[in-house]
């Protein structure tokens, strides 16, 4: 996933649009989106009542890897973002957080219409200064 995306964010000038920081992020999320991955779907999180399920009452699995992540991310050695601006910090976090609990399946058709809509509009349906 994140040699996809590097290679997406590189060759498509991708990168030029999202700025640094969304593509830093972009970047950590695809390495951190299963972490700790139980082997098993949100379903059977929550027809099981597992812990993770008691703890995180939507997009569970998504939401233990993004809490694992941020964990990860605040261990000595790896404080990867501590150069960061406090506002480059808050956006990193953001699409970090956005980028990995989007990849709950669940939520897949509730985003493929934008998708397919701006696909279809090529890269001049493309505007980097929405958010």
């Amino acid at each position: 996933v994140a040699q996809m995306m590097f290679a997406s964010l590189l060759n498509s000038g991708w990168w030029e649009g999202l700025g640094a920081v969304s593509c830093l992020a972009l970047l950590i999320a695809c390495l951190c989106h299963d972490l700790d991955h139980r082997g098993t779907n949100n379903s059977y999180q929550l027809a099981t009542d597992s812990p993770l399920a008691r703890l995180y009452s939507t997009s569970t699995l998504e939401r233990h890897h993004l809490n694992q992540c941020l964990l990860i991310l605040n261990l000595p050695g790896n404080r990867v973002l501590d150069s960061l601006s406090p506002v480059e910090y808050g956006e990193t976090l953001n699409v970090i957080e956005e980028a990995i609990l989007a990849t709950d399946l669940a939520l897949h058709f509730k985003h493929l219409g934008s998708m397919k809509d701006l696909a279809g509009k090529g890269p001049a349906g493309l505007d980097w200064r929405e958010r």
